[in-house]
């Protein structure tokens, strides 16, 4: 029902919680994630509902799921905080109404984030909107 994952956590394999039904998530903004007792949004898991239009990542996360915006196809933008340092494998993949992407950090620290495999396959044409200018896919 619950586990503590620390601060120290820069990826997480996919399907490392495959059949963990019962865990306790915590929230925020349209997301539920899993951390530990200073800080509950280590890496954000799964969206609460892939109808969602939008979402705002915690600051405090570090870890982006694999899937875990997997065929939202209502979302159109993401914030992303510069705390992220990877994101799994088919993360956004069918997110077809992406159009944006805010990224709080610049576009060096973007590109040095992991990207699994297929992270954004089946998105919409986007830009990633970053401190010091933007980044067209």
């Amino acid at each position: 029902t619950s586990l503590t994952i620390p601060d120290s956590v820069t990826s997480i394999g996919s399907g490392a919680f495959s059949g963990c039904s019962n865990l306790s998530y915590n929230e925020y903004d349209n997301a539920y994630y899993l951390g530990n007792g200073t800080n509950p949004y280590v890496v954000l898991m799964k969206v609460q509902s892939q109808s969602i239009e939008q979402c705002t990542i915690s600051k405090a996360t570090k870890v982006i799921y694999g899937s875990a915006f997997y065929n939202c196809i209502g979302l159109t933008s993401i914030t992303i905080p510069d705390s992220v340092t990877s994101i799994g494998d088919y993360a956004f993949s069918g997110c077809r109404k992406m159009t944006s992407i805010t990224y709080q950090g610049t576009k060096a620290q973007w590109n040095a984030i992991s990207k699994g495999s297929s992270w954004n396959s089946n998105t919409g044409a986007y830009t990633i909107h970053c401190t010091d200018g933007n980044i067209s896919k």
